[in-house]
């Protein structure tokens, strides 16, 4: 007998997976979000493995707040193999959810796509015929954006709870879970980039991580004081008559991978390119941030962009250029492509890499969004930059609170209490987080962190003429010797040591992580779970890949003085 694991969700999506199945994958990742996944019920990413998927479904539409019935042109004629409309079987899932839900009380939205009209009473069965008089929301394909905006405004303004829950989520990095690629779909801008599959014979599909983002290393899961940012960025994405190449530019540490992120998500979210890519350099920077790019950095670019166009390269790497840019050549008409060049760290690499990709047809009608710590020069005339410096300080101490939610007393601490940190980290939200870490393991109070802090930056800071950089080396200093005392000074140091054969950004699989380490299965976990702990390690892709931040890099393999 199967296992009754459902809990109550304030918000329902009921939808038929023939007519709207992508729509309704959309809604749910961009609820999840705003809402968190907890309070969003979608069937294929809800149910619990093993669960009588049955009482599952009528337990959550009945206690659900709303159901929103997603309802596209296909809606009332999807048939049967009989020939029969499958809304007028009692025990079609579509119409049995929607009566459980009107004889429960629950709120209905009619969520109605692709211009489709609410049916009408002589329309329905009689058990949902109410649906005609519920008042409807409109998901229309060219403005997704703002639909959703405002369902998700509305939802929030009549559930305190969700309103709550959208507070505290501010912006989220991605989406709580990520539905299934379709095999095709290209007509329907949701299913260009999500979908999930209606259960067929009782079951229900599972979920994938897709395409770009597992590429992408990004530790974020909220941002903070960026909205600005973001919407300039997202504005130059949607101009059709400029920004072809877009750089985010700023020291290390600001978050210019998380914002790039979180802007690309957004752009696919809105259908806005038919196609994200991304792609981090790797390989060392010189110390001016001049120099050409290395061979190497070139050919993992080309190939990465070329697994995730799905373009087979030749064996021959005299090739590959030619090869992927026919492959550019040869997309539809009115295709667009964004593709996301991260840890630009030196000015020569930036401009040797985006020469290429312009050549090779990757900007006009496409575009580019750059991440470096460098001016990259506009030789092309088409580099549009966002300059991102630390955070102000309201949105500091906001960040501050957030990674030290856990400890009760630091959540609840005044404002002034976070003031030097602020002030000693220039509002640099890579080293706010190591100084929260650093409280939280220490166990001395914060105050004493924070003295301990302003002497040893101080004086490392008047070597540098920056006290951030002071504290950056005093962080590091001090987080390395936390996980030599945590997990053993060999395992600690035969870790990092790992990571520093390996190029600067340069993401390291676990297995080979693990080999190249020497160390036994234990204690390679034990000091990779210490190190992710402490924000030394960043772990993507489900936990299968691993990588230092280029700060930690360049702290970790030699004394380099590198500039802002």
């Amino acid at each position: 007998m199967c296992e009754d694991t459902s809990v109550g969700g304030h918000v329902f999506i009921n939808y038929r997976g023939e007519d709207s199945e992508s729509y309704a994958a959309l809604l749910y990742v961009e609820l999840c979000r705003r809402f968190g996944s907890e309070l969003v019920f979608l069937d294929s990413e809800s149910i619990p493995a093993g669960s009588d998927f049955v009482e599952e479904l009528l337990s959550r539409v009945r206690h659900a707040r709303v159901l929103l019935a997603v309802i596209g042109p296909r809606w009332l004629t999807v048939a049967s193999a009989e020939g029969t409309p499958r809304i007028l079987d009692p025990a079609d899932w579509t119409r049995r959810e929607l009566a459980e839900a009107l004889a429960a009380g629950v709120k209905v939205i009619p969520v109605l796509t692709d211009g489709t009209d609410i049916p009408t009473g002589p329309e329905l069965p009689s058990d949902i015929v109410a649906l005609c008089r519920c008042q409807y929301r409109r998901l229309r394909r060219r403005d997704a954006s703002v639909d959703l905006g405002r369902l998700g405004d509305e939802l929030a303004a009549a559930d305190p709870e969700l309103a709550a829950a959208a507070a505290r989520r501010v912006l989220t990095h991605a989406p709580a879970v990520m539905p299934s690629v379709p095999a095709g779909g290209s007509g329907d801008p949701a299913a260009t980039y999500m979908s999930h599959h209606e259960p067929k014979g009782g079951g229900y599909s599972g979920r994938a991580v897709r395409g770009w983002h597992r590429y992408a290393s990004v530790s974020h899961e909220v941002l903070f004081g960026v909205e600005q940012i973001i919407g300039r960025l997202r504005a130059g994405l949607r101009s059709t008559s400029g920004g072809w190449i877009l750089c985010v530019r700023g020291a290390g540490g600001v978050g210019k991978t998380a914002l790039a992120y979180e802007v690309a998500r957004v752009a696919e979210q809105e259908g806005a390119f038919d196609r994200v890519l991304w792609t981090t350099v790797k390989g060392e920077a010189s110390l001016l941030g001049i120099g050409e790019m290395s061979q190497p950095t070139w050919g993992d670019t080309v190939a990465g962009l070329a697994d995730q166009l799905e373009v087979p390269l030749s064996a021959s790497r005299t090739l590959w250029d030619r090869e992927l840019g026919d492959a550019i050549r040869r997309q539809d008409a009115g295709t667009r492509f964004l593709t996301v060049v991260d840890n630009l760290e030196s000015s020569g690499t930036a401009t040797s890499i985006v020469d290429r990709l312009v050549e090779l047809g990757f900007v006009r009608p496409h575009k580019l969004l750059l991440t470096s710590r460098w001016v990259v020069p506009d030789r092309w005339n088409l580099v549009k930059e966002q300059l991102v410096r630390g955070l102000a300080p309201k949105d500091a101490i906001a960040l501050a609170r957030h990674e030290g939610a856990s400890d009760e007393q630091l959540s609840a601490a005044p404002d002034s209490a976070f003031s030097p940190i602020v002030r000693i980290t220039e509002g640099n939200p890579y080293l706010i987080k190591l100084i929260v870490r650093r409280y939280l393991s220490s166990g001395l109070p914060l105050e004493r962190v924070v003295q301990d802090l302003i002497a040893a930056a101080g004086h490392l800071g008047s070597q540098k003429d920056s006290l951030a950089h002071g504290a950056r080396d005093y962080l590091f200093d001090g987080s390395l010797k936390e996980l030599d005392r945590r997990a053993g000074s060999k395992a600690a140091h035969m870790l990092m040591a790992a990571f520093c054969v390996k190029r600067r950004g340069e993401e390291v699989d676990y297995g080979e992580l693990k080999d190249i380490s020497g160390l036994a299965d234990a204690a390679f976990d034990d000091v990779l779970r210490c190190g992710c702990e402490l924000e030394l390690i960043q772990a993507s892709n489900l936990n299968q890949r691993y990588s230092i931040h280029s700060l930690l890099y360049e702290f970790t393999v030699g004394p380099m003085e590198w500039l802002p």
